[in-house]
């Protein structure tokens, strides 16, 4: 989307894409494979648990869903909202 815009250059762009790879490849991070029946299965139980209450929006719900699934240790957002959800399933969150 960056190159798209004009906002990075297509060879920037390509590069940093490399460079997530490599990191892939050496176990830097490791890819999880979540099906969208148990992601939207868990989002519509988050949507419907903490929905009214917090006023969060379908991505947010969907992002919170997939960090309980995976089990993350720490979950990172900048997000109020967001963060108020991810508190509420139980997760770390920082900053």
């Amino acid at each position: 989307m960056f190159a798209f815009r004009k906002l990075v250059a297509l060879d920037e762009a390509t590069q940093c894409l490399l460079l997530f790879e490599e990191d892939q490849g050496s176990g830097i991070y490791h890819l999880l494979i979540i099906s969208s029946e148990e992601l939207f299965q868990k989002a519509s139980q988050l949507s419907k648990r903490y929905g009214l209450e917090l006023g969060v929006r379908f991505l947010d719900v969907v992002h919170v869903a997939a960090a309980v699934l995976a089990k993350a240790s720490i979950f990172l957002t900048f997000d109020t909202r967001q963060r108020k959800l991810a508190r509420a399933a139980g997760l770390e969150v920082k900053p």
